[in-house]
């Protein structure tokens, strides 16, 4: 970027000035003023500019959503053994804990909800699950209200990941929830006439995808939390609530049977890479916990479905064996994009 004219400019937003219009300029700490067509917020939960326009904010409409984690980075023990490739999720009393292991160092968090443990106690049981490591920083503390922006451009201000919105750690969501705003946003900089126009702000299809992207997220972290059979504290009792646990089967059936593997995009030709995404994952959960959905099945035909399961085959073999290679994440970088 820096090539094609980008400055990148290291500095601190001290005042943000705004109009009808969105934002008007910014004043940086050294009372320089940078003024643009265009504002993309990537401030994360500190949401500096896009606080300043949007009034969309929407609690997330579940009442158990964990709120705050305990994070620590922690030295290996044995290397050998637990640095593996996987993130570790561990349910916890309160919560539960991720353990995400580097070249170098582990990180360990414990997440949890305010409303059923205090920080401190919470900081009690995460400090005793980490107690046989050395730390190399005291644990932080992480907060977060739970939701997100119904709409992340307004004006002439773009939201992109927690600065939109977040709902927890759990599964990375909001990993593929970002990159997916970033390919949105920029296909519709490209189709607008220009980098301020109306197209850009009133894109139906940003808003669409990012609603139904932020709902089944919902959704999925209230079935793993519900379907759960721990009832051993207040916290996991309020999640498995007996009407809860009914009420969440049945919506995981009715997400099983009403979605398609497959959908044609705008010139007819079938995808499989992201149309399959909602069934898959509620699938996955059925058969995390043993459910018999066996009443139901998804609308897909039979030649979908082989198509489908070719396509995670593949991406399996292919991950695989490159793993397989033991070679640096650089290296596997740049053969993941050869093949």
């Amino acid at each position: 970027a820096l090539k094609h004219g980008t400055k990148n400019i290291v500095n601190h937003i001290q005042h943000v000035a705004v109009d009808e219009q969105g934002i008007k300029h910014l004043v940086l700490a050294d009372n320089s003023v940078i003024k643009a067509d265009f504002y993309i917020d990537c401030t994360g939960f500190s949401r500096l500019l896009i606080s300043k326009v949007n009034n969309t904010w929407t609690n997330a409409d579940y009442d158990f959503h964990p709120d705050r984690a305990w994070v620590c980075p922690v030295a290996y023990n044995d290397t050998l053994t637990e640095r593996v490739l996987y993130t570790q999720s561990i349910a916890q009393d309160q919560g539960w804990k991720f353990i995400v292991t580097l070249q170098d160092r582990m990180g360990h968090g414990y997440v949890f909800n305010s409303n059923f443990v205090s920080n401190d106690n919470a900081l009690t049981e995460f400090e005793q699950s980490i107690s046989n490591h050395t730390k190399l920083q005291e644990p932080r503390l992480l907060t977060w209200q739970p939701g997100h922006y119904k709409h992340n451009i307004v004006k002439n201000v773009a939201s992109i990941g927690p600065a939109s919105g977040f709902l927890e750690v759990l599964d990375a969501s909001l990993f593929p929830i970002t990159v997916g705003q970033v390919g949105r946003l920029h296909q519709a900089i490209r189709h607008a006439d220009n980098i301020n126009s109306v197209e850009i702000k009133n894109d139906y299809k940003l808003y669409a995808q990012d609603a139904r992207i932020w709902d089944l997220s919902q959704k999925r972290f209230r079935l793993q939390y519900s379907l759960s059979n721990k009832n051993h504290t207040e916290f996991w009792r309020a999640q498995t609530e007996t009407k809860l646990k009914t009420e969440s089967l049945a919506m995981l059936k009715y997400l099983i049977a009403s979605d398609k593997f497959v959908s044609s995009d705008n010139i007819g030709r079938k995808t499989y890479v992201n149309s399959i995404w909602p069934s898959h994952n509620f699938y996955n959960i059925a058969a995390m916990y043993n459910l018999d959905i066996s009443d139901i099945w998804s609308r897909a035909k039979d030649y979908d479905l082989t198509k489908a399961l070719e396509y995670f085959k593949n991406f399996k073999n292919k991950n695989h064996n490159l793993s397989l290679e033991g070679i640096s994440i650089d290296q596997w970088c740049d053969r993941h994009q050869a093949l």
